[in-house]
């Protein structure tokens, strides 16, 4: 190593700067589903600053990890290898959080919305996740189901490769505004979905005030029927107590043997 003393300027210009770099080095958060990514821009900074060294590159990435995702290298900050310490970590969280081409294959198709990216943006992302599962057939059908019915019904008759009609859906999407069409349409939907949700709440209520009546309704009925009822029991018991008392009906209690006539209920017989 060069004494600073000695170093030409140019030497001492070239290793503040070295210094400068080291310092400035700024790790990226690690990202589960793309943990590659994280390691791509760490190797690119460790370039920049001019880190060789296992053990500092080893030191940045371990101390830039949160505790979750710490615990998956735990075996591995507890007893590191004597050599080779950053590949281990990088290969072992490379390994462990990289989804398999079935999970990636099911993001392609369950989660890969245009939203307020572009064609060209989406198309890409889907490209990433088929990997080599799928063509660019495939991935144009699924690419083109994301897209505005407007764009969908002219990409999907245009010349060119995919990458062109991305292109012309991107055109087509800053000249029409369809994002923000989108946006209004949605909100829409809601608006409606809310309102039909309301209209129901109403009829369930008044279907509840319309049985509770009818319910309050037979009550009433069943109780004015009652008295009508005790009534006609009353007029049989007041008969029947009225005949017990009488046993001869009106023409035999007047008459006696001489009545022509006879009323029942009568116990006149001939021989009284």
């Amino acid at each position: 190593m060069v004494n600073s003393r000695e170093a030409s300027p140019e030497q001492r210009n070239a290793n503040a700067a070295g210094e400068i770099c080291r310092i400035g080095i700024k790790p990226p958060v690690f990202s589960k589903r793309d943990p590659d990514l994280y390691f791509i821009q760490m190797d690119s900074q460790f370039r920049n600053a001019n880190i060789t060294r296992d053990q500092t590159k080893y030191d940045y990435v371990v101390g830039s990890l949160d505790s979750a995702i710490l615990a998956n290298i735990a075996d591995i900050v507890r007893a590191p290898p004597a050599t080779d310490k950053y590949q281990t970590i990088k290969t072992r969280l490379i390994n462990d959080f990289t989804d398999s081409e079935n999970k990636k294959l099911h993001r392609l198709i369950q989660e890969c919305e245009l939203g307020d990216s572009k064609p060209t943006q989406l198309l890409r992302k889907m490209r990433d996740l088929s990997g080599t599962s799928l063509n660019d057939d495939a991935i144009k059908a699924f690419w083109l189901q994301r897209l505005p019915d407007s764009v969908r019904a002219v990409v999907s008759i245009a010349e060119g490769d995919l990458n062109t009609c991305a292109k012309q859906a991107d055109k087509m999407m800053e000249m029409g505004n369809y994002s923000s069409i989108s946006a209004v349409n949605a909100q829409q939907s809601h608006q409606k979905l809310d309102n039909l949700q309301s209209l129901k709440q109403s009829i369930d209520a008044l279907q509840k005030e319309i049985s509770e009546i009818k319910k309050t309704d037979r009550t009433s009925r069943g109780r004015s029927r009652t008295p009508a009822n005790e009534n006609k029991q009353l007029e049989r018991k007041r008969s029947q107590s009225q005949s017990n008392k009488f046993p001869y009906c009106y023409y035999h209690h007047r008459y006696g043997k001489a009545a022509k006539k006879c009323a029942q209920p009568c116990a006149f017989k001939a021989e009284n």
